[in-house]
């Protein structure tokens, strides 16, 4: 099952993710180089999609565009997002 899918969102600071339980799924608007992104585990469907599962990290620099595509329902998808210049 799939959560409400958000519209992509264009940060105008950089956003530190910390996912701390269930699983989700950030996708960019466009081609990402995601090593630049990922800084824990590289679970990723595509270059824009990118899995989260319990305790990833990722860096979503400011200015790219990106979306919620997906938050688990069973455990509930909880993370914490640290926003900076």
């Amino acid at each position: 099952p799939r959560s409400t899918l958000f519209p992509y969102t264009t940060l105008f600071r950089s956003e530190f993710v910390i996912l701390i339980q269930g699983k989700a799924e950030i996708e960019y608007f466009e081609n990402n180089d995601y090593k630049k992104n990922i800084m824990k585990n590289q679970r990723n469907t595509n270059n824009k999609k990118l899995q989260l599962v319990r305790g990833d990290t990722v860096l979503i620099n400011k200015g790219e565009q990106h979306r919620v595509s997906y938050t688990s329902k069973e455990p509930c998808c909880v993370w914490i997002c640290i926003f900076f210049d």
